[in-house]
């Protein structure tokens, strides 16, 4: 991995640069899927309109289409850039939460965070998640000299979906499907692609090896 990342280091950056471009133009935009009368009405509502996770998940469907019009055009094996897209989706999601606040149930935590003027503080979800994809990525940056192709992606994504699944559990939106929020099943999805992804590549080097 460390060779592929060697070789491609400017087309590297460019991709990655160009990916968190796309997302949040998208992101940003996505409002006008889900209240474009409003937006119609009022278009400079568009400005102050705060993304959600369906947003984000339109974004993200965007972006891995225009990454995989990246590979296609630039010949990369599919495994490199699956690591590439892990690690893109991480600094993506890590600074997002550094930047936006989202709080989840009421605590009394010390270092939970209010409302003004509210009586109460709540979880801070954004710090616990930046922190979690913070000590995920300095994890990786150790081990990552050790790692084959494959495995960046099968450990952010498994890792990753657990470690946001268990923090999703604090906040406070409503269950969406069988006892669970849609961002709780999104969260699994990674978890389950990620172990998929693992296997298969496990299977592909077990033909190989016969």
């Amino acid at each position: 991995m460390d060779r592929w990342f060697n070789l491609e280091k400017s087309k590297w950056s460019d991709l990655a640069v160009q990916a968190i471009l796309v997302f949040f133009i998208v992101y940003k935009m996505s409002p006008l899927f889900f209240s474009f009368r409003n937006i119609l009405s009022h278009p400079q509502s568009l400005f102050f309109f705060a993304g959600t996770l369906k947003g984000a998940l339109i974004a993200g469907i965007v972006t891995i289409f225009y990454l995989w019009l990246w590979i296609k055009r630039n010949g990369v094996p599919l495994q490199p850039f699956l690591d590439a897209f892990a690690l893109i989706a991480l600094l993506v999601c890590a600074g997002y939460n550094l930047i936006f606040r989202d709080l989840g149930e009421a605590t009394t935590m010390p270092w939970g965070l209010g409302i003004q003027g509210g009586r109460y503080v709540y979880h801070p979800l954004h710090y616990y998640r930046f922190l979690l994809l913070t000590a995920l990525f300095l994890f990786w940056w150790v081990k990552r000299k050790k790692w084959k192709e494959g495995e960046t992606f099968r450990f952010l994504f498994v890792a990753g979906g657990v470690g946001l699944l268990f923090i999703s559990f604090l906040d406070y939106k409503p269950p969406y499907i069988d006892g669970l929020t849609f961002e709780q099943w999104v969260f699994t999805s990674f978890a389950i692609i990620g172990w998929v992804q693992g296997l298969t590549k496990n299977d592909s080097v077990k033909r190989k090896e016969k």
